[in-house]
């Protein structure tokens, strides 16, 4: 799971990634994938980058879920990106190690 304010987000086994309110254990928001969430979503400079298994990164606002923007590589995403020095770094099952502007 990744925070973000007063909030958990995590992907799930259910295609969804959920935002939870740690004060109250509401969900706040949920956005649907196409398959599975494996690897933990991560927060920068409020947007929430999360892959999925239908081969997607997705970056949504982490405060309401709102999609921005996919990026679709050629296999299933089960890792965590990561984001160093703005550029989100994440791995697919087609071998290959991307590197995305933030």
């Amino acid at each position: 799971p990744a925070h973000f304010e007063n909030t958990v987000i995590a992907g799930c086994a259910d295609n969804n990634i959920y935002s939870v309110d740690i004060r109250n254990g509401k969900s706040s928001w949920q956005y649907t994938t196409e398959h599975q969430v494996n690897g933990s979503p991560a927060v920068y400079k409020d947007m929430l980058y999360c892959g999925s298994v239908d081969g997607n990164l997705y970056c949504l606002d982490a405060k309401t879920g709102r999609f921005q923007w996919s990026f679709a590589t050629k296999g299933p995403i089960t890792s965590t990106p990561i984001i160093y020095d703005d550029v989100i770094y994440l791995s697919s099952f087609d071998h290959s190690i991307y590197a995305l502007p933030a």
